[in-house]
């Protein structure tokens, strides 16, 4: 089961994007319900489902990234860099 990133929404489509780079759009009705930007998805022969788990750790590591980057916590405050 391949992991989806939901990149961005725009007037009712979710851009969906592969682990490769690529992407596609999907309708936001047909996502699950409180679908956001970011949320880690999984396609089964039920459709889309949401991976909160997946989601918190990816929102996590990006938090990292953010920090090591700019050095903050992706606030604005400064964490002493």
């Amino acid at each position: 089961m391949a992991s989806l990133v939901v990149d961005r929404i725009e007037d009712g489509i979710a851009v969906i994007e592969l682990a490769v780079g690529q992407t596609f759009n999907v309708p936001l009705c047909m996502l699950p319900e409180g679908t956001h930007e970011g949320d880690v998805l999984a396609f089964c022969a039920d459709g889309y489902s949401r991976k909160l788990d997946a989601t918190a750790l990816r929102a996590a590591e990006m938090r990292r990234r953010t920090e090591r980057l700019f050095g903050c916590n992706g606030k604005g405050e400064t964490t002493g860099r």
